[in-house]
């Protein structure tokens, strides 16, 4: 049973709609009543972190912990050997 155009493409537009208003007008107000993600926002904009990246590789405590976790693997603890 295919369903006309038009009733798809109103649901596509409701769907994007909804998303815009979640996005653009109902996340602002959660953000300026919860402390928490407004700190969150704050500190992202500090580090002039963009939203929507994958990964953070430019923040300097991300890359110190990207190093430490490389090297756990690389070096294994108590044989004192470096693994290739």
């Amino acid at each position: 049973m295919q369903q006309s155009v038009l009733p798809r493409l109103a649901r596509l537009a409701c769907g994007i709609a909804a998303i815009w208003l979640f996005f653009w007008v109902i996340t602002p107000i959660i953000v300026r009543h919860c402390p928490p993600l407004a700190h969150y926002g704050a500190v992202a904009q500090e580090n002039d972190i963009q939203p929507g990246a994958m990964y953070y590789n430019d923040v300097p405590v991300t890359v110190e912990a990207e190093r430490n976790n490389r090297d756990t693997v690389r070096f294994l603890p108590g044989r004192g050997t470096r693994q290739p």
